[in-house]
């Protein structure tokens, strides 16, 4: 997601005489009209953005009343529109233990190039780990390499590649990791629809996911600065947000094999956000519900 471009005037000082009067008149009069011009569209981008931050949720609250059920609470903080922290809190069944995380994003310009990761509990305080990401964009602001770092030794533990390529008329972004076989390949069928494979070595496809899109309904966490351009696809179970550009309307996975599975996500909105999403899993009996709650 690339910010608002705003329209500017610049204004340039120039000498003029009296026998230049009349052209200059005009001079100041187009450059009054750009600078109005300029300055209705800066406070429309301005309102605009105001708006989206207001928007952006500051905590979400997941439970999932499967067999195991769980709580995960989600915590953001924010600087405008840019994304600061994300704060996650696991609770499963009647535990009392709780799995604490942050994510911390650091910024250049208005992309995403590094998070710091912490780790904790409800027993022991967050602690800042020693692995972080860090995230290269080609002059495009598309992402086209990953790197996960140790802090301690500055050695790169493992690197993931993002190639984009047009593949009968439809975007398609190629990710892989030269330290290991196979790979993922991410279609855009469309805006409202898009197909995920993950591929093996003797390029057989071993998983597949499809998401279909209400095109209608622009996801209220996709106005966050450069989430669009580093979340390309979301591996989450549905406890977790998702940061598409449009709310999703059902995901559908399917993994072939020996032991075949297949799982369907109906989401259901309230107001623009997820409210529930039905979750029918082959290896359960009943589908279970994942309801979100906000405050």
């Amino acid at each position: 997601m690339e910010p608002s471009m705003y329209l500017r005037a610049n204004v340039l000082e120039r000498d003029y005489n009296k026998h230049n009067n009349y052209q200059m008149k005009k001079i100041f009069k187009f450059l009054l009209v750009s600078i109005l011009f300029a300055s209705c569209s800066d406070d429309s981008g301005t309102n605009k953005n105001t708006e989206d931050a207001a928007n952006l949720p500051q905590r979400i609250r997941v439970e999932n009343s499967s067999s195991s059920a769980s709580i995960v609470n989600h915590t953001f903080d924010y600087d405008g529109l840019k994304i600061k922290t994300w704060d996650r809190e696991f609770m499963s069944g009647t535990s009392s233990y709780v799995e604490k995380s942050r994510h911390e994003f650091v910024y250049t310009n208005n992309l995403i190039t590094q998070i710091n990761h912490y780790s904790g509990s409800n027993l022991v305080p967050l602690t800042l780990m020693d692995e972080y990401n860090v995230y290269h964009y080609n002059s495009d602001s598309k992402l086209i390499k990953e790197e996960r770092k140790s802090r301690s030794t500055g050695e790169v533990i493992f690197t993931v590649l993002y190639s984009h390529e047009t593949e009968n008329n439809n975007d398609v972004i190629k990710i892989s990791r030269p330290d290991s076989p196979g790979m993922q390949k991410l279609t855009y069928l469309s805006d409202s629809n898009m197909k995920y494979e993950g591929i093996d070595a003797g390029n057989f496809v071993a998983f597949t996911a499809n998401w279909t899109f209400d095109t209608e309904e622009i996801n209220p966490l996709s106005k966050i600065t450069g989430i669009q351009n580093l979340y390309i696809v979301n591996y989450d179970n549905g406890t977790d947000p998702t940061f598409y550009k449009y709310n999703t309307v059902s995901t559908n996975s399917i993994t072939p094999g020996a032991n075949p599975a297949s799982v369907q996500y109906d989401y259901e909105y309230i107001d623009g956000r997820i409210n529930t999403i039905i979750v029918d899993d082959s290896r359960f009996t009943l589908p279970f519900v994942q309801t979100y709650y906000y405050d």
